[in-house]
């Protein structure tokens, strides 16, 4: 039998827990901070499409514009680091 996969095994571990750490986090800028650093630059297309699915009901905003001459916005997403 060959050794799991320190990564299988990673995630396995964070299916567990990261629900629980990211409702344990006090301030807001935490929470942001972890979703800009850790979980967006990484998701796959379909990974968005998946969460924008899940998410966009529970949001009172239209739907998003698919405009690709769409300003980022700071304030409500964060900067790239300038």
């Amino acid at each position: 039998m060959s050794s799991p996969n320190p990564t299988s095994l990673m995630a396995d571990w964070l299916s567990d827990n990261l629900a629980d750490w990211l409702r344990s986090l006090e301030r807001k800028h935490d929470v942001d901070m972890f979703v800009q650093r850790c979980v967006l630059p990484h998701i796959s297309s379909y990974g968005v499409n998946s969460m924008y699915e899940f998410m966009k009901d529970d949001y009172d905003d239209d739907e998003v514009s698919l405009n690709p001459l769409r300003q980022p916005n700071p304030e409500k997403e964060g900067t790239n680091g300038d």
